[in-house]
């Protein structure tokens, strides 16, 4: 059953996206991060010219690289981690090993992953909550 991991009170979301992708590459693993249309272009510009975060080339942005971003779940070849900047959640998470939710400190960015939260939580999915704040 895919793990669901909760980030909240997230100040700065694509750095804390960097954190995990360099976590989750250093582990062997392959990441696809699905968001909005409008923010795919900036997010992966901050990922690449992030300097703390190592990406081997043409590691960015297509379906067989380490990582795969989009506005869109297409045709993925891994199942090792999705992160989620979507409402609600997307259909195919649980085609996933672990969905890590990223929730900043907005209120209405707070009540729409209240929503999803409820959604894992009724179908039983196991959920770890980190703080950012903390």
């Amino acid at each position: 059953m895919t793990l669901i991991e909760f980030h909240f009170n997230v100040a700065d979301k694509f750095g804390k996206i960097a954190q995990l992708v360099q976590q989750h590459l250093d582990r062997g693993q392959r990441l696809t991060i699905l968001c909005p249309t409008s923010v795919v272009q900036s997010l992966q510009q901050h990922l690449q010219t992030q300097a703390p975060l190592m990406l081997p080339s043409g590691a960015l942005n297509h379906p067989d690289a380490p990582i795969y971003l989009h506005h869109q779940l297409q045709q993925i070849s891994h199942d090792d981690v999705l992160i989620n900047l979507h409402h609600p959640q997307p259909n195919q998470f649980s085609c996933f090993l672990k969905t890590i939710e990223i929730v900043g400190t907005e209120e209405q960015d707070k009540a729409q992953a209240r929503e999803r939260y409820k959604f894992y939580r009724e179908r039983g999915y196991e959920i770890s909550n980190i703080d950012a704040a903390l």
